[in-house]
């Protein structure tokens, strides 16, 4: 077959297939109608839907902004609930600080009528040991109560009282009396110092003090051999 024969042989099998997509172009144009009228149905079925949708995403939208608006609500209303809260666990503790305060005061004045400068110091430091370096004004004003003030010039008193025992105790050891009963009394009012804010005075007293034990334990070895 030569060339020529060939390439007709192709040009009619183009014609052909050129035809045959002619045909399908005439059927596409032809069904167009229906090929519109089934999306104009199926459009009618899905709008409803939509319509349906928006409506729910409303419904939605609305019950959220609802719930934001309940949230912040209860938000501030625990807040508030925290601050109320707050200020009785506050009010609380004032009371029980003033009847722990009345009840200390009334110990301490038994203990300083009755001498018993230990209990009545020990008391004292109880309620007063943690405002040591503040001002008498700063500690009122922070409490609220002018119990403290009493606090304080109880402890002075039991302060003189100690101190006045303690110059007894010196007298009668100085008279040469050291027996470990009189020894040991004079040690324990030195413990009692600190308590009423006399740290170094109650160092000093306690080292005076057990020179005289020791010239008592001294004596008695002494006397022994």
């Amino acid at each position: 077959m030569s060339s020529l024969q060939v390439i007709a042989e192709q040009l009619k099998q183009l014609e052909l297939e050129e035809a045959e997509i002619d045909e399908q172009i005439l059927s596409l144009i032809n069904n167009r109608d229906k090929l519109f009228a089934k999306l104009s149905s199926v459009n009618s079925e899905i709008d409803p839907f939509l319509t349906k949708i928006d409506g729910k995403a409303a419904d939605l939208r609305a019950k959220i902004d609802s719930t934001d608006l309940v949230a912040i609500s209860l938000a501030s209303k625990v807040r508030r609930l925290d601050d109320a809260q707050g200020r009785l666990r506050d009010a609380l503790e004032r009371v029980d600080m003033i009847i722990d305060l009345k009840h200390s005061i009334t110990v301490v004045k038994e203990a300083i009528e009755k001498k018993n400068y230990a209990l009545a110091a020990s008391s004292i430091h109880r309620i007063l040991g943690p405002f040591r370096n503040k001002k008498m004004v700063e500690v009122e004003e922070e409490s609220g109560n002018v119990s403290f003030r009493v606090l304080m010039e109880m402890e002075k008193k039991v302060s003189e009282g100690v101190v006045k025992r303690t110059q007894e105790m010196k007298k009668i050891l100085e008279g040469g009396n050291c027996e470990d009963q009189v020894v040991n009394e004079a040690l324990e009012l030195c413990k009692i110092y600190p308590l009423v804010n006399l740290r170094k005075e109650g160092l000093e007293n306690y080292c005076s003090f057990l020179v005289y034990s020791i010239k008592n334990v001294s004596g008695m070895i002494e006397t022994e051999n």
